[in-house]
Parts: C-alpha cells; sequence; structure tokens
C-alpha cells in the first residue's frame, strides 16, 4: 500500500490550499460557532481526510493564528507604507485613504471581519491577546495618522489612541450590517457618511 507524501508546506500549492482552508473555516466559525465548530466538521467541508488536514493545520488555535495573519496581509503593505504616503501628503489626505482602504479590505473580508469580531470572547487568553495585537497594529495607524494632523493643525487635539479606536470599531461595525442587511446597503454610501462622520469631529 503506497503512503501519502507530505505536502510541501514551502509549495506555492500548499499555501493556496491552507488559504482555502482559512477561508471554509471563517464560514463554519461564523455561521456554526467557532466553539462547535470541529477540525473534523472544516475537514469534511472542505472535502478532506482528517489525516491530510492535519498536515496544514494542528488545531483550531492555529487556525485562528492564521485566519489573523491572513487577514491583516490585506492591510500589511498600508501599514508599511504609512511613513512614505505621510511624508507624500497632507494627514488629512492620508487619513481619508486609509479609511477608504480598511472599509474596502473590511468589506473583501467580510466573514474573516465577523469572525474576529464575533468569536473572540469564545477564544482563550493567549489567542486573544494574539488578535488583539494584530487589532492595535491596524488601529495605530490610525492613530499616528491623527496625532501627525494635530501637530501640523489639520486635526483639533484630541485623544489619538481613543479616537483611532473608535474609527477602527466604525470601519469593522460595516462587515457586520452589511452581514444583517444581506448584501443590500451600498458600501460607497457608508463610506461617505463615515468619513463625513469621522472628517467632521476632527474638523478645527
Amino acid at each position: 500500500m503506497n503512503k501519502k507524501k507530505t505536502p510541501n508546506r514551502n509549495s506555492k500549492t500548499y499555501s493556496k490550499k491552507r488559504d482555502a482552508i482559512i477561508k471554509k473555516a471563517i464560514r463554519l466559525f461564523v455561521e456554526h460557532g467557532y466553539e462547535t465548530t470541529s477540525m473534523g466538521d472544516i475537514a469534511a467541508a472542505c472535502g478532506m481526510s482528517a489525516g491530510n488536514f492535519y498536515n496544514y493545520f494542528d488545531s483550531k488555535k492555529d487556525l485562528v493564528h492564521a485566519t489573523v495573519g491572513w487577514t491583516m496581509n490585506g492591510f500589511h503593505d498600508q501599514i508599511e507604507g504609512l511613513p512614505q504616503r505621510l511624508q507624500e501628503s497632507s494627514p488629512l489626505e492620508t487619513l481619508k485613504e486609509y479609511i477608504v482602504e480598511f472599509l474596502d479590505m473590511s468589506h473583501k473580508l467580510q466573514h474573516a471581519s465577523n469572525f474576529l469580531i464575533h468569536v473572540a470572547l469564545n477564544l482563550s487568553t493567549s489567542e486573544r491577546k494574539y488578535l488583539l495585537g494584530s487589532v492595535d497594529k491596524i488601529r495605530a495607524v490610525f492613530e499616528t495618522i491623527i496625532n501627525a494632523g494635530v501637530k501640523t493643525g489639520d486635526f483639533k487635539p484630541v485623544d489619538a489612541k481613543i479616537v483611532s479606536l473608535n474609527i477602527y470599531v466604525l470601519c469593522q461595525t460595516w462587515a457586520q450590517y452589511n452581514w444583517y442587511t444581506q448584501k443590500h446597503s451600498s458600501l460607497e454610501k457608508f463610506k461617505k457618511e463615515q468619513l463625513d462622520f469621522i472628517l467632521k469631529g476632527l474638523a478645527k
């Protein structure tokens, strides 16, 4: 009897398969609950045997970490490029761009956003710590832009940490709002309303 070969973890095929599993797992976690969804459920939904599935993920904790990393990748370039963009554009314009980009990412990754919002309470302390660390990286982007705007006089003096967290939450609300309205809402309308609301609050 031929033994199945272990997949090459450095191959593109392996990475694509992991991404496909993450997407399927996120849907199951959101639709059926994190605690009640087993690794076997995910493997079955992916059309994989349990043995093959464990070549890609060791546990649900491993899946949570991968999900957070996969979601963060959508905003990684924006985080890395922030210093340069603040040099090339005003804090006001930079904030607008980053809010729009984060909303676009939340829209594209709606299931992941809902997973991060709804499932967090059911995670272990270490899993929550990992998740909140990723949230804080994004929040810190908005805090940096706001502080730059206060310094240049574009924005009135505010507690940038609190305001940046509020911006993060408002942007993430889109994923929930769109989920509950069954995608009958308009992203462009939501963008305009949120931008107007946020910028009005920051304007001097």
